[in-house]
């Protein structure tokens, strides 16, 4: 029984970690920042699924004691009961955590890419008005030539594969 009373006490404190760990998450204010946080989520739902097991294992044996007519057995059975509460209640928050960060991850590459089309659009911007018209017939038609070059390559802007709507 003391065994077992130091299992749940390690599982006890387990939750705790856990639990803080929720609470302290950290916001995201990038793109890499987020997909940090993302792997430490991963690392974290599978830090929490990992002990699916040992919680059964609490039950089992705390429904041993509590056949057994354990003198501890009331008392074990309701440190087992809250530990598998508190368990269960990681599961929305856990959820909702992941919701988060994976929004903030489109979000985050929504601007990135937004900042990459506006900097494609001020370059050929800066060509499209340039000045610059030529002081000899080989300059114009050089000139020329490359406006229309500009031309067709204005219909493959970076992000086309940046879903719409």
């Amino acid at each position: 029984a003391l065994n077992f009373q130091r299992s749940i006490d390690d599982v006890e404190n387990w939750l705790s970690e856990v639990e803080k760990q929720l609470e302290q998450a950290g916001q995201p204010s990038d793109l890499v920042s987020v997909k940090n946080l993302l792997n430490e989520q991963q690392d974290l739902e599978e830090d929490i699924n990992s002990y699916v097991e040992r919680m059964q294992s609490l039950l089992d044996q705390s429904e041993e004691f509590v056949r057994d007519n354990h003198f501890l057995a009331e008392g074990i059975r309701v440190r087992v009961s809250d530990i598998l509460q508190r368990y269960q209640a990681l599961r929305d928050p856990i959820k909702e955590r992941r919701q988060v960060l994976e929004d903030s991850a489109r979000l985050y590459q929504l601007y990135r890419d937004l900042d990459v089309a506006q900097a494609w659009v001020q370059e050929k911007l800066l060509l499209a008005t340039a000045k610059d018209v030529g002081h000899s017939l080989t300059a114009v038609q050089s000139l020329h030539n490359k406006h229309q070059v500009r031309g067709r390559r204005a219909g493959s802007t970076p992000g086309r594969g940046i879903p719409r709507g």
